[in-house]
């Protein structure tokens, strides 16, 4: 360690705020940044971490049974790391804490985001200022505010056009040991953080259409270049949107964007629950939709003859086709409904949904997509799933095919939601229906 360094560490041997930075840390930062996506925000990100693992160091070393939830953190989150420049969702002990990382101390102001101000998803108890010197490998817990205080001196502070607020650095607290008091005496009750916002499904409703229109667009800019602000909460308060402009930064694969699109519905559509059909239930969003239930089976094993229109005795047909050239094993107790949809080109859509194990909470869905009987085949159209990551597959259905209808089989487990989107050859617009399985 150099003299000057050695001076330093002497001028402040009894303060508890400082830290040496440790070579590992550096490393482990260094590979963090390098890990996003995002190449103009990779030193902010850097700057996070030797933040985040200097103020681990000082807790453990000051306060050794206070519990850090690290993992937790924004920083370990990509998607919101891109967007939000300070670390967040940080959990100490029982309060939330916000690391702002600044290089210089100079300033007379520091720079908050909103959304850890405003967003209850993202407000903390605490915010603190952690300065980072690479040149002397060191690092300062340096100052403090609470969340009221924050919000009381809220008037007194700009809010910029990149939807930061300058706030005075006069407002925090310089004796740092506080801060270790507090978390240690005070209840978190005893500071006011604001409630979830009960409305955020009803902003995505409202703004899907632009929001549709313009996150293709954001890539590597800035949310409030592009976006309103309520257009940009709708965004970073949604973990799947979030994700989806991170994947965003390097993908430029056309059904990425048309993901977006099936996203939406996802996060939108009121699900189809597929475990009530197991009990040959229709609740009144299937109703709705005219969903019509299909006996198992052995009750419809008389219904052979498909000369008439028979849905049951079709899809006993069909589901025999597929089991001459596949191994899907399909049990008596599946659930089993259709649904017509009356465009210019008829189609019918046939829905098979079993437990495959209650224990590991997986579920299966069988679909089958046709056109009416004694109807020329709907050959054109097509059948697209997707999850809330992915377009998981697409099909059309073409003559050579060999067959009248599309055919697939997914299987998912209690947390997954899956999107069935039927594109209509004739130009009519796309029919979408979101299957669940409650467990």
């Amino acid at each position: 360690m150099n003299t000057g360094l050695n001076n330093l560490l002497t001028d402040f041997i009894n303060s508890s705020a400082i830290v040496e930075l440790q070579p590992q840390w550096l490393d482990r930062a260094l590979t963090i940044s390098e890990n996003s996506s995002n190449y103009s925000r990779q030193f902010n990100l850097y700057l996070q971490a030797l933040a985040l693992f200097s103020f681990e160091s000082w807790l453990q070393v000051r306060e050794p049974n206070l519990a850090i939830a690290l993992a937790d953190s924004s920083i370990f989150k990509p998607e919101l790391a891109n967007i939000i420049d300070v670390i967040c969702d940080l959990q100490v002990g029982d309060f939330k804490v916000c690391l702002i990382p600044i290089i210089s101390d100079s300033e007379p102001e520091i720079t908050i985001p909103r959304y850890v101000v405003d967003l209850p998803e993202f407000t903390a108890h605490f915010y603190v200022i952690v300065e980072i010197d690479e040149e002397l490998e060191l690092s300062f817990i340096k100052k403090f505010i609470d969340r009221d205080r924050l919000i009381a001196n809220k008037p007194n502070y700009p809010l910029d056009i990149d939807w930061n607020y300058a706030v005075p650095t006069s407002l925090f607290e310089s004796r740092i040991e506080k801060l270790l008091v507090n978390l240690q005496c005070l209840e978190p009750q005893g500071i006011s953080l604001p409630a979830l916002n009960s409305d955020r499904d009803n902003i995505l409703v409202e703004d899907r259409t632009k929001l549709q229109q313009i996150l293709p667009e954001v890539k590597t800019q800035p949310l409030w270049k592009k976006l309103t602000w309520e257009q940009a909460v709708a965004t970073v308060t949604n973990p799947d949107l979030c994700n989806w402009v991170y994947q965003s930064l390097n993908n430029n694969n056309p059904h990425f964007n048309l993901h977006l699109k099936d996203l939406f519905n996802l996060l939108t559509q009121q699900a189809i629950n597929l475990r009530e059909w197991i009990q040959t239930q229709i609740n009144e969003i299937e109703q709705e939709l005219t969903w019509q239930m299909l006996p198992a089976p052995a009750m419809s094993s008389s219904f052979r003859d498909i000369s008439t229109d028979n849905p049951a005795a079709r899809l006993d047909n069909i589901l025999t086709q597929i089991s001459n050239v596949t191994n899907i094993n399909i049990p008596s107790n599946a659930g089993r409904a259709y649904q017509e949809f009356a465009l210019e080109t008829p189609l019918r859509l046939y829905a098979v949904t079993w437990l495959i194990s209650e224990t590991e909470k997986t579920w299966s869905l069988l679909l089958i997509l046709g056109g009416n009987p004694n109807n020329i085949p709907p050959y054109g159209v097509k059948l697209r799933i997707s999850d809330r990551h992915s377009i998981l597959q697409e099909q059309e259905l073409t003559s050579d095919l060999g067959v009248a209808y599309l055919c697939t089989k997914l299987e998912a487990t209690a947390e997954e939601k899956l999107l069935v989107t039927i594109i209509p050859p004739d130009g009519s617009p796309e029919i979408s229906r979101l299957f669940e399985f409650s467990f």
